[in-house]
């Protein structure tokens, strides 16, 4: 019966803006690490519902222009440090078939913003693994 999918769509489309509702209460009323922690946990299930329901537009949209554009910068940066070291990025084509994001767009987006002590680059990386290859041999 069609009409209990689309009850069961809207419901569930309810559902998501209620916990995005939710996550940016907890962001802005709360306004400390232990908030931050609770709306990451409801980002992360955000995140694995649209995973499920191939709507990863739902999600991406959040987080780039509800969650980024809002809180990566001033007073609610802590919050976009969070998310970054829990690497919650973008849902990827490789997730949901429903999605453009490649992997390469989703470390870009979620590392972005982080600072070179923190994201040693892949050159760097690779430099300490050699170097580390050079003191084997001594």
């Amino acid at each position: 019966d069609g009409g209990n999918a689309s009850y069961y769509n809207k419901t569930t489309d309810e559902a998501m803006d209620s916990m995005k509702g939710r996550i940016t209460l907890f962001i802005k009323d709360g306004g400390n690490a232990s908030y931050y922690k609770k709306a990451i946990t409801c980002l992360m299930a955000l995140r694995g519902e649209c995973i499920k329901k191939e709507d990863s537009e739902t999600f991406n949209d959040f987080l780039k222009d509800g969650i980024k554009a809002a809180f990566s910068k001033g007073r609610y940066g802590e919050v976009w440090e969070m998310i970054q070291e829990e690497k919650l990025t973008l849902i990827t084509s490789d997730e949901s078939s429903d999605s453009d994001v490649t992997v390469a767009m989703s470390v870009e987006f979620i590392e972005g913003e982080l600072d070179a002590t923190q994201a040693p680059t892949t050159q760097a990386a690779a430099e300490d693994d050699e170097s580390d290859e050079d003191m084997d041999g001594l």
